[in-house]
C-alpha cells in the first residue's frame, strides 16, 4: 500500500508511536501487515521486512488478554473502530503493555480495505500509576502528615492526617502549586527542590500559620524516580511536633531549675562587682563634677559602660533558652566567650571543691551565644554530678580548632557513661541520675543540631565521659 504523499509518509514514519497498517481481511493467517513506521521497530525490536505479509498476532503470548481480541475482531467486522490495551511481546520475549487504537480505513464506496492501528507502550506509565496508588495507599495509614508532588510542584496526593493537621479538605490541596502556598515560605521550596534535584533528600523544620494557630512541624522530603531515574515527582512526610515541643520547653524550663545551682552563686558575686564599681564611679564624679577635666570624666563614663556591660551580659545569662526559639546563628569568638561563661560557674565549682580548667585557642564558631551557654551549662553540670565524692574531682573544657570545624570538648574525671546506656543517651527522658527530668542531654543534642552541628560522647583520658560539640568554623 502507498500514503497518499511523501509528506504524509514522513509525518508518519516520525512518529513516536508505533503506526501498523493491515489489510481488512482478519480471517487466519490474517489480516496481512503491509506497512509499519520507525515506532514499530522501535517498540518491538522487529525491522519492517520482518513482518510485512505476516499477522499482528505474531506479537501475541500467554499473558494476552483473548476475551479482548474476540472483542476487538466483533467491533472491526462491524465497521467500529476498537480502542484497549493489553500485553504484547517484543522479538526478545519481553512483555509490555500496549494501548493502541484501531480505525477502518474506507474506499470511495464505504468499504473497509485497511484497518490502521496507532499503538503505543504505556508499560512504564502504568506501573508509574500503579506505584503512586499504594504509595497512596500506604501515606493513607500514616499517623503523619503526607504529600505527593508531580515533577512540576503540584500537590497530586494529601493524605487524611495531613488535611487534619491543615484544617482543609482534600480538593482545598490537591492541584495546587507547593511554591507560593499560604502555608510555606517560598524559600525553604526553593531550598528543597535544591536539595532533591542534587539527588539528596530534605529535611528542615518550621512553621506552619494555620486557622487553628502556629503549627511545629518537620518535614522529611525525597525524590520520586522511575525505572529510567527520571524525576517523576517528590513525597514530603509532615510530621507534627507542636505538642512535642510545648513539651519540650516546659523539660526545658525544668532543666535550666536544675542547672541554676551552679549559676546563681556566680552571678551573685559577679552583679556585687560592677555594681560596686559604678558606684563608686558615679560617686566620685559626682564630688568632683566642678574640678575633674573632660577627659577624665569621660574615663570613669567608660568605665561605668563597661561594667554595664558585664551586667547586660549576666542578665542575658540568666534568660533561659525556649526550645521554642531558634538559635540566631552568627560569628562566636570563643575565647572571650568561655572567660565569661568561667565568670558564672566558677565560684559554685569552688564551692563544691571541683576542679575546673577552661583553655580556648584563638578560634571563633557560627554558632548561638545564648543557646551555647545553654549547651555547656548542661554539660558541666552533668559532669559536676558524675564526680565521685572522694579522689580526683576535675572537669577541664577544651575549644580548638580542627580542619573545618570548631570543637568544644568538655571531660570529666567521673565514672563515665555506661557502654550499655551510650546509644540512647540523647534520648528523651534517659538519665543514670537518681535525680533529674531525663531531657537535658536531649535538649543539648537538639541545641547543638540548631545550630548546625554535631555532639558525640566517649571517654576522658580524665577516667570519666567527654563530650565534643562540633560546630562550623567562622
Amino acid at each position: 500500500m502507498s500514503l497518499p504523499n511523501d509528506f504524509a509518509r514522513q509525518l508518519v514514519e516520525n512518529l513516536h508511536e508505533s503506526v501498523v497498517v493491515t489489510e481488512a481481511d482478519l480471517e487466519a493467517p490474517g489480516p496481512r501487515i503491509v506497512y509499519v513506521n520507525r515506532g514499530f521497530e522501535k517498540m518491538t525490536g522487529y525491522r519492517a521486512a520482518d513482518v510485512i505479509g505476516r499477522s499482528p498476532r505474531m506479537l501475541q503470548g500467554p499473558a494476552t488478554d483473548r476475551r479482548m481480541m474476540s472483542r476487538l475482531v466483533r467491533q472491526l467486522e462491524e465497521g467500529e473502530a476498537f480502542e484497549d490495551e493489553t500485553i504484547n511481546y517484543r522479538r526478545d520475549g519481553r512483555e509490555y503493555l500496549v494501548r493502541w487504537y484501531i480505525e477502518p480505513l474506507r474506499d470511495a464506496e464505504g468499504e473497509t480495505t485497511h484497518f490502521l492501528a496507532v499503538q503505543r507502550d504505556v508499560t512504564e506509565e502504568r506501573r508509574t500509576q500503579r506505584d503512586a496508588r499504594r504509595l497512596a495507599t500506604a501515606l493513607s495509614q500514616l499517623s503523619d502528615g503526607a504529600l505527593v508532588l508531580d515533577a512540576g510542584g503540584h500537590i497530586r496526593h494529601a493524605n487524611r492526617a495531613l488535611c487534619e493537621m491543615l484544617d482543609l479538605a482534600p480538593e482545598d490541596l490537591l492541584g495546587r502549586q507547593l511554591v507560593g502556598n499560604r502555608f510555606v515560605d517560598a524559600r525553604v521550596v526553593a531550598r528543597g527542590r535544591r536539595a532533591l534535584l542534587a539527588g539528596g533528600a530534605f529535611r528542615e523544620e518550621l512553621s506552619l500559620d494555620v486557622g487553628t494557630g502556629p503549627r511545629f512541624v518537620e518535614v522529611a522530603a525525597s525524590p520520586l524516580r522511575d525505572s529510567h531515574d527520571d524525576l517523576t515527582g517528590f513525597v514530603l512526610g509532615i510530621r507534627d511536633l507542636t505538642e512535642h515541643r510545648r513539651l519540650e520547653s516546659v523539660a526545658s524550663a525544668l532543666n535550666a531549675t536544675e542547672n541554676a545551682g551552679f549559676i546563681v552563686a556566680g552571678i551573685r558575686h559577679e552583679l556585687g562587682n560592677p555594681i560596686n564599681s559604678i558606684k563608686a564611679a558615679l560617686s566620685v564624679v559626682r564630688a568632683n563634677v566642678d574640678t575633674f577635666e573632660r577627659d577624665k570624666v569621660l574615663r570613669y563614663l567608660d568605665g561605668v559602660l563597661e561594667e554595664v556591660g558585664r551586667v547586660e551580659y549576666l542578665l542575658q545569662s540568666l534568660r533561659s533558652f525556649g526550645m521554642l526559639e531558634r538559635p540566631e546563628v552568627d560569628r562566636l569568638t570563643i575565647a572571650p566567650f568561655l572567660a565569661r561563661f568561667e565568670g558564672l560557674v566558677r565560684r559554685d565549682f569552688e564551692q563544691r571543691a571541683i576542679g575546673l580548667q577552661i583553655e580556648a585557642d584563638d578560634c571563633a564558631a557560627r554558632a548561638d551565644g545564648r543557646a551555647l551557654h545553654h549547651v555547656l551549662l548542661n554539660l558541666l553540670t552533668n559532669a559536676a554530678e558524675a564526680l565521685p565524692d572522694e579522689g580526683e574531682r576535675l572537669v577541664r573544657v577544651r575549644a580548638s580548632r580542627s580542619r573545618s570545624s570548631t570543637d568544644l570538648v568538655v571531660e570529666d574525671s567521673g565514672p563515665g557513661v555506661p557502654d550499655a546506656f551510650r546509644s540512647r543517651l540523647f534520648q528523651p527522658f534517659q538519665t543514670t541520675k537518681s535525680r533529674g527530668s531525663g531531657m537535658g542531654l536531649a535538649i543539648t543534642q537538639r541545641l547543638v543540631a540548631q545550630m548546625g552541628g554535631t555532639i558525640e560522647v566517649g571517654r576522658s583520658e580524665l577516667g570519666g565521659a567527654r563530650f565534643r560539640v562540633s560546630l562550623e568554623a567562622a
